[in-house]
């Protein structure tokens, strides 16, 4: 379920993040862009989690969950400024209907962080089986 949930959110992110990034490009040009990619959902992951035998193992799998919780991090502090671009009625040119595209981004942001606390919680459980190994 967990695996669903980050590619869920990687998916909607590769679709959207082209998006909200063309809309923010004048705004933040010298910002290097955070593209999510569908590598989260390949198969390497659950292969190293089937495989993982070692504290060491087990640490590699939380630096992984660590870096993604980052990833959602970032991209839900983007969306939140979006958000309040969009609530000042900005960004959408003259015919937009810029509450909606505000709401647009709170729900991303409200999913995001939801994403990366799963994440967290992810890494927190595998460094729990790595110290729970390494006794």
């Amino acid at each position: 379920m967990f695996k669903h949930s980050l590619c869920t959110a990687a998916a909607s992110l590769i679709v959207l993040g082209p998006v909200t990034i063309a809309l923010a490009a004048d705004e933040k040009k010298d910002e290097p862009s955070m593209h999510m990619t569908m590598e989260h959902c390949d198969d390497s992951m659950p292969k190293g989690v089937e495989t993982a035998k070692t504290s060491a193992d087990h640490e590699a799998i939380a630096q992984h969950y660590d870096a993604e919780a980052k990833q959602f991090d970032a991209q839900a502090t983007r969306h939140e400024a979006l958000a309040e671009h969009y609530a000042m009625g900005h960004g959408g040119g003259p015919k937009a209907n810029t509450a909606s595209l505000a709401q647009h981004c709170k729900n991303l942001v409200k999913n995001l962080k939801a994403s990366a606390q799963e994440a967290r919680e992810m890494a927190q459980l595998h460094r729990e089986l790595g110290k729970a190994l390494a006794k």
